[in-house]
């Protein structure tokens, strides 16, 4: 394995959200990840407002224990902080008050939506948090029925999505090799369009849910173009942890 691969989304913090239930879980999972060739792993348990969320001083106390037990197996493995952030209007200002992590302190933040939401609605939450000073990354972009027309993507609402500032993650699922992966074709012709900035492997166990990222890449490292596989492998990775713009 030559890459070292980077994932931006996943619930391996144990006991803080639907994702891993204990420190056994997140070592196995983070066991997986690393045969695989993730070097770096953002962790980012869900944020709802007006839920009852495990408090950011908490959080990063779990992190810190997680992430000292992880390189204590692991001393190339880093684990940083996040969360996937579920929309609402409030949450740019509970991002300035730092209730809310952003994706490994950089102004990039995980935002996910309601599958059902209206495209303005989404249109509209983007200028927001970029007019704030966030670069926001659409979670599992692909599950957003207003960005389909039945199993095709809306091309058109992609691009004014990215223009307006947006980036776009993609759950490495899509691209488990060996499958029938219902809208593969469609995820691929984004990927080919460069419409895609990210893969995540969006774990949550080691069930249905289990780390696959490297998986997903070694696919595509047989199917995609070489400058696409680059930027999503290491260019645009290492601009989010420089903080710049992709």
């Amino acid at each position: 394995m030559t890459e070292k691969y980077f994932d931006i989304h996943s619930h391996i913090l144990p006991e803080v959200d639907d994702g891993s239930v204990s420190l056994a879980m997140t070592t196995e999972m983070i066991d997986t990840a690393y045969r695989q060739g993730v070097r770096t792993m953002i962790a980012t348990p869900h944020y709802y407002p007006g839920h009852r969320n495990v408090s950011g001083e908490d959080l990063e106390q779990i992190y810190r224990e997680t992430a000292s037990v992880i390189k204590e197996k692991y001393s190339d493995f880093t684990l940083l902080l996040g969360n996937e952030i579920y929309y609402k209007d409030e949450i740019v200002k509970r991002l300035q008050n730092r209730e809310i992590f952003t994706l490994a302190g950089t102004r990039y933040i995980l935002i996910e939506f309601p599958v059902t939401a209206q495209y303005k609605y989404i249109y509209d939450a983007v200028q927001k948090c970029v007019n704030a000073g966030y670069y926001p990354v659409l979670a599992h972009m692909e599950r957003y029925g207003c960005l389909r027309k039945s199993m095709a993507f809306e091309e058109g609402k992609v691009k004014e999505l990215i223009r307006a500032g947006a980036y776009m993650q993609m759950n490495a699922e899509n691209f488990r090799s060996g499958i029938i992966v219902w809208g593969r074709k469609e995820c691929m012709k984004l990927l080919g369009k460069n419409l895609i900035h990210f893969l995540g492997s969006d774990c949550h166990n080691m069930a249905g849910r289990k780390p696959d990222l490297g998986n997903a890449l070694e696919y595509l490292s047989q199917k995609a173009d070489r400058a696409v596989m680059k930027r999503l492998i290491r260019e645009n990775p290492e601009k989010l942890l420089e903080n710049k713009c992709i």
